[in-house]
């Protein structure tokens, strides 16, 4: 089963850019206001400290000259007839803020964020973090270790790491940030909502599906409680929820869940909104996951194109959607215009983000997916090697996607026809995907039926049935009856059974996988021509020739 790309409020896969390209300004003044927006949150936060804390009032207008003198840069005397990109702003930003400001730390401090946070909104990552690190450790020489702005600035620390790739340094963050803020605010509030959700995500990145549960379900109530439930927030707390539902198999929630979010960002924002896009991405990705092709599509695409007109083809989030697309166009066979999107992700990545960032490990995948399912083992190999050492350098030995990796190159192995080379290397992310998870799911379900394929196929049934037995039942508790999941797991018990000569168990499960295969995936499809192939011996074997010719080979 192919992995998507996970949504934004997750910060999966494609969001882990870092951005090197400048973004121009001039022709989008989004990114302006953006700036301006944020700046004057922080310049009118720092008036009212004043009023509080009895600040000097030079301090506000230190920032005010700063941004005067920095946007100047926009003015056409100082342009010269040149674009000024948004990239160029926030370098002389991150230069003034450098040598003007070293005499007002705490403006210096709050301005360092601003400009950080603006790189993160940007995909900037890698000018993010120094300047959001250099915040906290000024905050720190000013106001000791529990401040409001020390957590809130490891918050968005901790998320410019995950997005990085870093999930053991955003771990790290977000638990800094979470116990400060219960600290300062108490449990109940929407700095503790905001980051018991991003924990969340960080939980989820490393394959710890329970505690992110634990969390999103927090966040969730929290939001609920202080806002209602038509809140921007509860809309994002139930995503991470469907998301959740659907790496657990309960795509029936998962579904449930999205839908709802959908629901109240339609409400809020009205349609042609990146928050509804990324639900109509998350509705699609589950409907897929549910077999649901022709339903799925239609919002991916309506996704993609909201995405492309608002932020452009080359940013993090329309390509994100992009990949889902791929994933989408080559479960139906697509395989053409799949691996030309795939292609094109992945080069956009290289340049982005350079050869050794984990999100490249997920586009090799892919493309190798992709290329096994057109029949070229000998490209789809090295790549898929390729990505197994990247995620093990970038996530561990251990990590889920390290195993999913390893059983999507022993699936090329068995399409290839070598079964012995197969069987081990499923046996490999069997074995990792069980110190992932305590509970197996639908990749788990996955790789114990393509070991038991593999296994019938080399000759070695009586090994095989239990684990097809057990593949079998994961689906089967997980999806709805009539999904091709289940039926491909009921075609590899029923070969298994056949191989071992229990043909009176072997000729329902063989029946029933192929009636729904031809109906879901088509007579030409691999998978409905195997258990074809499969009654066709069942029926000779046990000497029924009128019902073995209803299953000859097409040609």
């Amino acid at each position: 089963m192919p992995v998507l790309a996970r949504p934004a409020t997750l910060r999966y896969r494609t969001q882990k850019f870092v951005q090197r390209n400048k973004i121009a300004v001039a022709a989008t003044a989004a990114v302006f206001v953006l700036l301006a927006g944020l700046v004057g949150f922080y310049t009118n936060r720092l008036a009212n400290e004043r009023d509080r804390a009895q600040l000097e009032a030079r301090k506000a207008e230190q920032v005010a000259a700063f941004l005067s003198d920095l946007f100047k840069i926009s003015e056409p005397s100082e342009a010269k007839g040149q674009t000024i990109t948004a990239r160029e702003l926030l370098d002389r930003g991150a230069e003034k803020i450098e040598n003007e400001l070293a005499g007002q730390p705490e403006v210096q401090a709050n301005m360092m964020e601003v400009i950080g946070t603006v790189y993160q909104s940007l995909a900037q990552l890698e000018a993010a973090a120094p300047l959001l690190e250099k915040s906290i450790a000024l905050r720190r020489k000013l106001h000791g270790e529990m401040h409001a702005d020390i957590a809130r600035t490891l918050w968005v620390l901790g998320k410019v790491k995950a997005e990085q790739g870093d999930y053991n340094a955003a771990d790290s963050l977000q638990q800094l940030s979470l116990a400060m803020r219960r600290e300062l605010f108490g449990n109940e509030n929407e700095e503790v909502a905001q980051t018991l959700s991003s924990l969340g995500k960080v939980k989820y990145q490393k394959g710890d599906f329970v505690a992110s549960d634990s969390l999103a379900r927090a966040a969730l109530a929290m939001r609920r409680k202080l806002f209602g439930n038509t809140h921007a927030g509860v809309a994002l707390n139930l995503d991470d929820l469907g998301w959740l539902m659907y790496e657990r198999g309960k795509l029936e929630a998962s579904d449930s869940l999205h839908r709802e979010a959908l629901a109240i960002r339609r409400e809020l924002f009205g349609e042609e909104n990146l928050e509804v896009a990324e639900s109509l991405n998350n509705l699609g990705a589950t409907l897929y996951a549910k077999g649901e092709y022709a339903n799925a599509e239609p919002l991916m695409r309506q996704a993609l194109a909201i995405r492309r007109k608002l932020l452009g083809d080359d940013h993090p989030l329309t390509t994100y959607n992009l990949g889902n697309l791929a994933v989408l166009l080559e479960a139906k066979r697509e395989y053409a215009e799949a691996e030309l999107h795939y292609r094109d992700i992945l080069e956009k990545h290289r340049q982005k983000l350079g050869e050794a960032h984990p999100v490249i490990a997920d586009d090799l995948t892919d493309l190798a997916r992709v290329l096994t399912a057109k029949g070229d083992f000998d490209a789809a190999e090295p790549l898929y090697r390729q990505a197994i050492a990247l995620h093990r350098k970038s996530r561990g030995e251990n990590h889920w996607l390290v195993a999913y990796a390893l059983n999507s190159l022993a699936t090329m192995f068995y399409e290839k026809g070598d079964f012995a080379a197969a069987i081990p290397v499923y046996k490999n992310a069997i074995a990792i995907y069980s110190k992932a998870w305590k509970t197996p799911n639908q990749r788990t379900g996955s790789s114990l039926l393509g070991l038991a394929a593999a296994l019938t196929e080399n000759g070695n049934a009586a090994e095989a049935e239990p684990l097809a037995r057990k593949g079998l039942q994961i689906f089967r508790d997980s999806m709805a009856a009539g999904h091709w999941q289940v039926a491909r797991a009921e075609s590899v018990l029923g070969g298994c059974l056949l191989a071992l000569h229990k043909f009176d168990e072997a000729e329902p499960l063989l029946l029933s996988g192929y009636e729904t295969l031809k109906v879901k995936r088509g007579d030409d499809d691999a998978l409905t021509r195997r258990t074809r192939a499969l009654l066709y011996q069942l029926y000779r074997a046990i000497g029924k020739a009128q019902q073995a010719a209803q299953f000859e080979a097409l040609p």
